[in-house]
């Protein structure tokens, strides 16, 4: 089997750590890191990652 993994931002974990609307939710979404109240959220913070799994044979 295949398995694809995806890493996206996540705006509710975002909002959990206190990050604002606005462009510190796209600068995550870009890689960037943020500060709020004096502290350094890092996008894999922020992020949930999913897999998918895709047979290719006949067994599987």
């Amino acid at each position: 089997a295949v398995i694809a993994r995806e890493t996206a931002f996540d705006p509710g974990l975002a909002a959990k750590r206190g990050v604002p609307e606005g462009p510190a939710f796209g600068r995550l979404a870009n890689g960037e890191a943020v500060e709020v109240d004096g502290k350094t959220v890092r996008p894999v913070q922020v992020s949930r990652e999913t897999r998918e799994r895709f047979p290719i044979g006949p067994s599987e």
